[in-house]
Protein backbone atom coordinates (compact mmCIF):
# COMPACT_ATOMS: atom_id res chain seq x y z
CA UNK A 1 0.00 0.00 0.00
CA UNK A 2 2.76 2.09 1.21
CA UNK A 3 4.61 1.43 -2.59
CA UNK A 4 1.54 2.28 -4.55
CA UNK A 5 0.97 5.44 -2.61
CA UNK A 6 4.11 6.36 -3.28
CA UNK A 7 3.82 6.05 -6.92
CA UNK A 8 0.86 8.07 -6.80
CA UNK A 9 2.05 10.69 -5.34
CA UNK A 10 5.14 10.59 -8.01
CA UNK A 11 2.57 10.66 -10.92
CA UNK A 12 0.36 12.86 -10.16
CA UNK A 13 3.21 15.71 -8.72
CA UNK A 14 3.66 16.47 -12.62
CA UNK A 15 0.65 17.74 -13.52
CA UNK A 16 1.17 21.25 -12.54
CA UNK A 17 4.30 21.19 -14.97
CA UNK A 18 2.72 19.86 -17.97
CA UNK A 19 0.10 22.38 -17.41
CA UNK A 20 2.47 24.85 -17.16
CA UNK A 21 4.16 23.69 -20.50
CA UNK A 22 0.97 23.50 -21.80
CA UNK A 23 0.23 27.25 -21.60
CA UNK A 24 3.88 27.97 -22.29
CA UNK A 25 3.36 26.97 -25.63
CA UNK A 26 0.20 28.64 -26.62
CA UNK A 27 1.48 31.54 -25.65
CA UNK A 28 4.75 31.28 -27.39
CA UNK A 29 2.56 30.70 -30.50
CA UNK A 30 0.89 33.71 -30.36
CA UNK A 31 4.75 35.44 -30.25
CA UNK A 32 5.87 33.72 -33.48
CA UNK A 33 3.30 35.38 -35.17
CA UNK A 34 4.75 38.65 -33.81
CA UNK A 35 7.97 37.67 -36.46
CA UNK A 36 7.20 35.12 -39.04
CA UNK A 37 4.68 35.21 -42.20
CA UNK A 38 5.00 31.76 -42.29
CA UNK A 39 3.99 29.46 -39.53
CA UNK A 40 3.40 26.06 -40.77
CA UNK A 41 7.08 24.66 -40.43
CA UNK A 42 7.25 25.73 -37.20
CA UNK A 43 3.88 25.87 -35.78
CA UNK A 44 3.76 24.38 -32.47
CA UNK A 45 -0.04 22.87 -31.67
CA UNK A 46 1.83 19.70 -31.94
CA UNK A 47 3.48 20.09 -28.66
CA UNK A 48 0.11 21.42 -26.91
CA UNK A 49 -1.44 18.43 -28.52
CA UNK A 50 0.68 16.18 -27.02
CA UNK A 51 1.38 18.14 -23.53
CA UNK A 52 -2.82 17.55 -23.10
CA UNK A 53 -1.86 13.58 -24.60
CA UNK A 54 0.19 13.41 -21.44
CA UNK A 55 -1.79 15.27 -19.09
CA UNK A 56 -5.00 13.08 -20.12
CA UNK A 57 -2.41 9.54 -19.75
CA UNK A 58 -1.25 10.81 -16.59
CA UNK A 59 -4.92 11.13 -15.15
CA UNK A 60 -5.89 7.75 -16.37
CA UNK A 61 -2.37 6.18 -14.43
CA UNK A 62 -3.37 8.14 -11.43
CA UNK A 63 -7.00 6.42 -11.72
CA UNK A 64 -6.13 3.31 -11.90
CA UNK A 65 -3.60 3.51 -8.82
CA UNK A 66 -6.17 4.81 -7.07
CA UNK A 67 -8.50 1.75 -8.52
CA UNK A 68 -5.34 -0.22 -7.11
CA UNK A 69 -4.91 0.52 -3.92
CA UNK A 70 -8.73 0.66 -2.55
CA UNK A 71 -10.89 -1.69 -5.14
CA UNK A 72 -8.67 -4.08 -7.37
CA UNK A 73 -4.62 -4.77 -8.38
CA UNK A 74 -4.90 -4.57 -12.04
CA UNK A 75 -2.04 -5.16 -14.13
CA UNK A 76 -1.73 -1.90 -16.73
CA UNK A 77 2.10 -0.74 -16.21
CA UNK A 78 2.42 -2.20 -19.96
CA UNK A 79 -0.61 -0.14 -21.29
CA UNK A 80 0.72 3.21 -19.90
CA UNK A 81 4.43 2.61 -20.38
CA UNK A 82 3.26 2.37 -24.29
CA UNK A 83 1.71 5.46 -24.31
CA UNK A 84 4.48 7.15 -22.61
CA UNK A 85 6.61 5.22 -25.61
CA UNK A 86 4.54 6.85 -28.20
CA UNK A 87 4.38 10.37 -26.60
CA UNK A 88 8.18 10.26 -26.57
CA UNK A 89 8.46 9.10 -30.50
CA UNK A 90 6.15 11.42 -31.78
CA UNK A 91 7.84 14.29 -29.60
CA UNK A 92 11.50 13.15 -31.39
CA UNK A 93 9.30 12.70 -34.67
CA UNK A 94 8.00 16.61 -34.80
CA UNK A 95 11.11 18.09 -33.09
CA UNK A 96 12.92 16.25 -36.36
CA UNK A 97 10.50 18.32 -38.91
CA UNK A 98 10.66 21.43 -37.45
CA UNK A 99 12.00 24.33 -39.24
CA UNK A 100 14.34 27.16 -37.56
CA UNK A 101 12.10 29.46 -35.74
CA UNK A 102 14.91 32.08 -35.62
CA UNK A 103 17.17 32.93 -38.95
CA UNK A 104 20.66 31.99 -38.64
CA UNK A 105 22.17 35.41 -39.26
CA UNK A 106 23.18 36.00 -35.48
CA UNK A 107 22.00 39.72 -35.93
CA UNK A 108 18.78 39.26 -36.86
CA UNK A 109 18.19 36.48 -34.65
CA UNK A 110 19.25 38.72 -31.28
CA UNK A 111 17.11 41.81 -32.83
CA UNK A 112 14.07 39.01 -32.99
CA UNK A 113 14.42 37.49 -30.00
CA UNK A 114 14.69 41.16 -28.46
CA UNK A 115 11.47 41.81 -29.80
CA UNK A 116 9.50 39.08 -28.51
CA UNK A 117 10.65 39.78 -25.22
CA UNK A 118 9.74 43.23 -25.47
CA UNK A 119 5.94 42.43 -26.43
CA UNK A 120 5.14 43.39 -22.72
CA UNK A 121 5.78 47.12 -23.32
CA UNK A 122 3.65 47.23 -25.81
CA UNK A 123 0.50 46.65 -22.93
CA UNK A 124 2.74 49.60 -21.04
CA UNK A 125 1.75 51.93 -24.38
CA UNK A 126 5.58 52.99 -24.68
CA UNK A 127 6.04 54.86 -27.94
CA UNK A 128 8.35 53.68 -29.96
CA UNK A 129 7.61 55.69 -33.14
CA UNK A 130 6.61 59.60 -32.53
CA UNK A 131 3.63 60.99 -33.60
CA UNK A 132 5.08 62.87 -36.21
CA UNK A 133 6.73 59.82 -37.76
CA UNK A 134 3.66 57.64 -37.15
CA UNK A 135 1.01 58.51 -39.92
CA UNK A 136 4.52 58.97 -42.72
CA UNK A 137 5.35 55.80 -41.11
CA UNK A 138 2.29 53.90 -42.19
CA UNK A 139 1.71 55.25 -45.42
CA UNK A 140 5.24 54.50 -46.34
CA UNK A 141 4.59 50.72 -45.36
CA UNK A 142 1.54 50.77 -47.34
CA UNK A 143 3.19 52.18 -50.36
CA UNK A 144 6.22 49.74 -50.31
CA UNK A 145 3.77 46.38 -49.29
CA UNK A 146 1.92 47.34 -52.21
CA UNK A 147 4.21 48.51 -55.03
CA UNK A 148 7.41 46.03 -54.44
CA UNK A 149 5.18 42.93 -52.95
CA UNK A 150 7.53 41.54 -50.74
CA UNK A 151 5.11 39.32 -49.14
CA UNK A 152 5.74 37.57 -51.79
CA UNK A 153 8.77 35.96 -50.61
CA UNK A 154 7.80 33.34 -48.32
CA UNK A 155 10.56 33.62 -45.75
CA UNK A 156 8.97 36.80 -45.15
CA UNK A 157 10.19 37.85 -41.85
CA UNK A 158 9.94 40.79 -39.22
CA UNK A 159 13.63 41.85 -39.15
CA UNK A 160 13.70 41.95 -43.34
CA UNK A 161 10.68 44.16 -43.70
CA UNK A 162 11.61 46.53 -40.98
CA UNK A 163 14.89 46.34 -42.85
CA UNK A 164 13.37 47.68 -46.55
CA UNK A 165 11.48 50.78 -44.93
CA UNK A 166 14.53 51.70 -42.90
CA UNK A 167 13.06 51.21 -39.18
CA UNK A 168 14.22 48.37 -36.51
CA UNK A 169 11.89 45.57 -35.49
CA UNK A 170 10.45 46.96 -32.60
CA UNK A 171 9.44 49.74 -34.24
CA UNK A 172 7.56 47.89 -36.99
CA UNK A 173 5.93 45.53 -34.77
CA UNK A 174 4.89 48.62 -32.74
CA UNK A 175 3.70 50.11 -36.00
CA UNK A 176 1.72 47.16 -36.95
CA UNK A 177 -0.35 46.58 -33.79
CA UNK A 178 -0.97 50.15 -32.80
CA UNK A 179 -1.32 51.24 -36.71
CA UNK A 180 -3.48 48.66 -38.27
CA UNK A 181 -4.60 46.70 -35.12
CA UNK A 182 -2.85 43.45 -36.53
CA UNK A 183 0.31 41.08 -35.81
CA UNK A 184 2.71 40.53 -38.32
CA UNK A 185 1.54 37.42 -39.21
CA UNK A 186 -1.88 38.82 -40.24
CA UNK A 187 -0.62 41.96 -42.00
CA UNK A 188 1.55 39.78 -44.62
CA UNK A 189 -1.24 36.96 -44.77
CA UNK A 190 -3.58 39.75 -45.88
CA UNK A 191 -1.47 41.01 -48.65
CA UNK A 192 -0.91 37.11 -49.58
CA UNK A 193 -4.65 36.64 -50.04
CA UNK A 194 -5.69 39.91 -51.74
CA UNK A 195 -3.11 38.58 -54.06
CA UNK A 196 -4.60 34.96 -54.79
CA UNK A 197 -7.90 36.75 -54.83
CA UNK A 198 -6.70 38.72 -57.80
CA UNK A 199 -4.85 35.40 -59.91
CA UNK A 200 -7.86 33.49 -59.29
CA UNK A 201 -9.72 35.50 -61.11
CA UNK A 202 -7.24 36.46 -63.76
CA UNK A 203 -8.18 34.03 -67.08
CA UNK A 204 -3.84 34.31 -67.74
CA UNK A 205 -3.86 32.44 -64.73
CA UNK A 206 -7.01 29.80 -65.28
CA UNK A 207 -4.73 27.03 -66.09
CA UNK A 208 -2.69 27.03 -62.89
CA UNK A 209 -3.35 24.83 -60.09
CA UNK A 210 -4.58 25.73 -56.56
CA UNK A 211 -0.99 25.29 -55.32
CA UNK A 212 0.39 27.08 -58.02
CA UNK A 213 -1.64 30.20 -57.09
CA UNK A 214 -0.63 29.24 -53.65
CA UNK A 215 3.45 29.76 -54.59
CA UNK A 216 2.45 32.37 -56.93
CA UNK A 217 0.79 34.32 -53.71
CA UNK A 218 3.66 34.23 -51.35
CA UNK A 219 2.56 31.10 -49.49
CA UNK A 220 4.60 28.11 -48.88
CA UNK A 221 2.16 25.30 -48.73
CA UNK A 222 -1.40 24.48 -50.26
CA UNK A 223 -2.32 23.56 -46.48
CA UNK A 224 -1.33 26.80 -44.98
CA UNK A 225 -3.20 28.92 -48.28
CA UNK A 226 -6.41 27.05 -47.81
CA UNK A 227 -6.60 27.43 -43.88
CA UNK A 228 -5.49 31.29 -44.27
CA UNK A 229 -7.15 32.28 -46.90
CA UNK A 230 -10.65 30.60 -45.75
CA UNK A 231 -10.61 32.12 -42.37
CA UNK A 232 -10.09 35.81 -44.06
CA UNK A 233 -12.48 35.00 -46.76
CA UNK A 234 -14.63 32.18 -45.14
CA UNK A 235 -14.15 30.19 -48.23
CA UNK A 236 -11.47 28.22 -49.95
CA UNK A 237 -9.57 28.76 -52.82
CA UNK A 238 -11.18 26.35 -54.88
CA UNK A 239 -14.83 27.19 -53.54
CA UNK A 240 -14.05 31.24 -54.29
CA UNK A 241 -12.72 30.19 -57.81
CA UNK A 242 -15.72 27.95 -58.70
CA UNK A 243 -17.66 30.85 -57.89
CA UNK A 244 -15.95 33.67 -59.71
CA UNK A 245 -16.48 30.80 -63.03
CA UNK A 246 -19.71 30.51 -62.07
CA UNK A 247 -20.44 34.49 -62.45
Amino acid sequence: MVGTFADFVAIFHNLPYIAIIYFKVKKYQKRIEDISSSTENINLQWLSKLSLLLFCTILITVGYELFNMFVYKLHQHLVMDLFFLFIIYSTFYQVLRQKEIYPFDEKEREELLSVELGNEERTEKKKLVSEDEFENLKQKLIVFMETEKPYLDGELNLSKLSGFININAHQLSYLLNNGFGENFFQFVNKYRVQRAKELLTDDAYKKLSIIGIAFESGFNSKTSFNTIFKKLTSETPSEFRKKQTDL
